[in-house]
């Protein structure tokens, strides 16, 4: 919601996607009050047949035209960090960092730029359940350079920035906002 609050503040026409409609209207609700030009619909991403029917209602909406689109998807492996294999971080970042690159070459000649934001914790409805335990909370700042949870305007901010015409001849780059985290090479104290 934070990325579609930060576009809507500057003045973009936003439609955002979630799995569940009544998440949707409540925040439409939220958003009309504050002026936001801001549309939604239902959309399990995970399906092809739903991925293809968003398009079509983005292209009704946009006049067949979109300038912006940004795949805003999290997850949380269901074990402490403490307890993630350098084989599950490297699968997830490798994976979205080598898509982000290869996309960027590819689309580049059509004046399509592709680039990526890697949020290290952020708080968010989906991590404030494992950010609820005193101690975990604890392992994430002991962790983290910067020695805090990241805001969810930080990585609004940058996303924003990433669709600005300051940010032009940026194309295949992944921006990581982690507090530091991965300059730290995983230390634990």
């Amino acid at each position: 919601n934070a990325v579609v609050e930060e576009l809507a503040s500057l003045g973009a026409t936003v439609h955002m996607c979630a799995r569940k409609q009544e998440q949707i209207d409540e925040c439409l609700r939220q958003w009309k009050e504050k002026g936001y030009q801001v549309s939604g619909s239902a959309c399990d991403v995970s399906s092809r047949a739903e991925r293809e029917k968003l398009m079509k209602e983005v292209s009704s909406l946009f006049d067949g035209k979109l300038n912006i689109l940004i795949n805003n998807v999290g997850v949380n492996f269901l074990k402490p960090t403490i307890d993630y294999t350098a084989e599950d971080f490297a699968f997830m970042v490798g994976a979205i960092n080598q898509l982000t690159k290869n996309l960027a070459c590819e689309w580049a000649k059509d004046n399509i730029r592709v680039n990526s934001v890697a949020p290290w914790f952020i708080r968010t409805p989906l991590t404030e359940h494992v950010l609820s335990e005193e101690k975990f909370l604890n392992e994430v700042k002991n962790r983290t350079p910067m020695e805090r949870v990241g805001q969810a305007v930080e990585v609004a901010s940058s996303v924003a920035f990433l669709c600005m015409p300051a940010s032009s001849y940026i194309t295949g780059q992944t921006i990581v906002v982690d507090g530091g985290f991965t300059v730290n090479g995983f230390f634990l104290p």
